[in-house]
């Protein structure tokens, strides 16, 4: 395993100079990926003449993928404020691809659904995302390719598991899930 940790001068103590080591940058990796797969999207998007912006062709894939999800896990899962989603949905309603309908159990809640004119604007979505998948993982084996994509799901779960912990943490213990400590940890009845 070879060593990833980067020295960095830092502030002069007594004349030496103090070295930091710092880990790799993960999350500036992980933002400079997503840059850059966008700034792919986004070109290749207008080279296919795809009328439709980065966040509508996610959006229509999200409900592809989960039909009926509500405006609202859309927004969540899109990382954009509810006001933009309903903007977003708009759209792609104006053009006949979805339809909102109110939700069998709370009228409050829209679901989203595809029409049938959806279909073809998602071949062309999809073509679009492999040319930038391609490109993205020109140099990597299949078996490379799966392994990242485990790797990164693991850390989705991981940092998803964590924040939950952390939400429920701060809840009063009177609304937390019932045998959870502030911790996350189950509690076990111990009997002596």
């Amino acid at each position: 395993m070879t060593d990833t940790t980067t020295p960095v001068q830092g502030a002069r103590r007594n004349g030496g100079v103090v070295v930091t080591i710092l880990e790799p940058e993960f999350g500036a990796l992980i933002r400079e990926i997503f840059r850059l797969m966008r700034r792919n999207f986004e070109r290749r998007a207008q080279e296919a003449k795809l009328p439709l912006t980065r966040l509508q062709a996610s959006a229509l894939l999200r409900i592809a993928r989960r039909q009926g999800i509500s405006q609202a896990k859309l927004a969540n899962a899109l990382d954009v404020q509810p006001i933009m989603v309903v903007e977003i949905l708009d759209k792609l309603q104006a053009m006949d691809l979805i339809e909102r309908r109110k939700a069998p159990g709370d009228r409050r809640v829209h679901e989203l659904w595809l029409k049938p004119a959806a279909k073809p604007m998602l071949e062309q979505i999809l073509v679009v995302v492999r040319s930038v998948r391609k490109v993205a993982f020109a140099s990597f084996s299949p078996d490379q390719r799966e392994a990242l994509f485990a790797g990164l799901a693991r850390v989705r779960e991981n940092l998803s598991c964590s924040s939950e912990v952390t939400e429920e943490a701060e809840k009063p213990p009177g609304e937390r899930k019932p045998g959870l400590r502030a911790n996350g940890k189950q509690m076990t009845s111990k009997r002596r």
